[in-house]
């Protein structure tokens, strides 16, 4: 597995100099997407406010351009994540099992396990939150955009359902893994999602 496809979603200018500046001193490749700016969208009956639809919507066209495209994979960024070493070297150097599926380069998990003690690359059994650098591979891109066109739940919580599916026998359908320590956090500042001041979190 390797970070390839990478795109930033991006709506304010300020962030996307400083995301590109930190894209730059690990010589990464990053487009730039245009978030859709939910700062004029109410939050809809499901309760789920502006910047959470915008971020879905903007995932939505994302994704679909992926399928389009016939990508295998895609690496998605926000423009206020950071990186605590290398993240191409780090992803190159370790050894990711062919059926992962989606990949955190950072994570808050629930009920997650390593493969090994020594293994920096942990499976997530029910869950993650946050998600503002991670690799997704293309059987999980329609998956994804079936629960985010939902607009039921943030698009991290979707993912999660996404991956979460499982097969008539009541297996897993897919899987998700995530780095421990994580490589990768979301910088502290306001959030265009939430409107808000955050505190500096490791990214999920």
């Amino acid at each position: 597995m390797i970070l390839e496809n990478m795109v930033c979603i991006t709506i304010n200018e300020e962030k996307r100099k400083a995301a590109s500046e930190e894209f730059e001193k690990y010589k990464m490749g990053v487009n730039f997407v245009d978030g859709v700016d939910g700062s004029e969208i109410e939050t809809n009956e499901h309760g789920l406010i502006g910047g959470y639809i915008a971020l879905s919507e903007t995932l939505i066209d994302i994704l679909k351009s992926a399928i389009e495209n016939k990508l295998e994979s895609i690496t998605i960024f926000e423009d206020d994540v950071r990186f605590t070493e290398n993240p191409m070297l780090a992803v190159e150097n370790e050894e990711i099992a062919d059926n992962v599926h989606a990949l955190y380069l950072g994570a808050r998990a629930f009920n997650a396990t390593p493969k090994t003690k020594s293994d920096r690359i942990f499976v997530l059994l029910s869950g993650a939150v946050l998600l503002h650098g991670g690799i997704i591979k293309s059987a999980l891109f329609q998956p994804w955009i079936n629960e985010l066109e939902k607009f039921e739940k943030p698009s991290d919580l979707c993912l999660v359902d996404a991956y979460s599916a499982k097969n008539k026998d009541g297996n897993p359908m897919y899987r998700a893994c995530y780095f421990n320590p994580g490589i990768a956090y979301q910088e502290a500042g306001f959030s265009d999602n939430l409107k808000r001041e955050c505190k500096k979190r490791w990214v999920d």
